[in-house]
């Protein structure tokens, strides 16, 4: 059940919901929703999920910031930023420094998104041992 859980962390609720759509759609349960990186990582850390995406500019705190967290305090949840700035090269070196690979541009999520979480998830199993 663990392996294909996802939370999707935005705070448009339009976006939040053609990604609980995505996901649902391909089989995934989808565990929880927040509006922003704070209430995302705090969800994180109660739900285990095994992907979360997460959006860049949000209130409270952003999806660099909440990233940052997770990777330091749930290295196991794979995380997929999605943003409206997919393209930008300087954003991905920042995130890539930060722990973060996984970067979808929202123009791109809905033929990207799910793929890219199939593909991390089977790489947590491998890495829990559990594949």
């Amino acid at each position: 059940m663990m392996a294909r859980s996802v939370l999707i962390v935005d705070d448009s609720s339009a976006m939040r919901r053609s990604v609980r759509q995505l996901f649902e759609t391909s089989g995934w349960d989808v565990v929880g929703e927040a509006e922003n990186g704070e209430q995302g990582v705090q969800m994180a850390e109660k739900l285990r999920p095994s992907v979360v995406t997460l959006d860049v500019a949000m209130p409270v705190m952003n999806g660099i910031e909440a990233a940052k967290q997770l990777v330091a305090e749930a290295p196991q949840i794979q995380i997929i930023l999605c943003t409206a700035y997919g393209s930008d090269e300087s954003l991905k070196r920042v995130l890539r420094r930060s722990g973060i690979h996984n970067v979808i541009s929202k123009s791109e999520a809905s033929q990207l998104l799910v793929p890219t979480a199939e593909k991390l998830s089977l790489l947590a199993e491998f890495l829990r041992g559990t594949l």
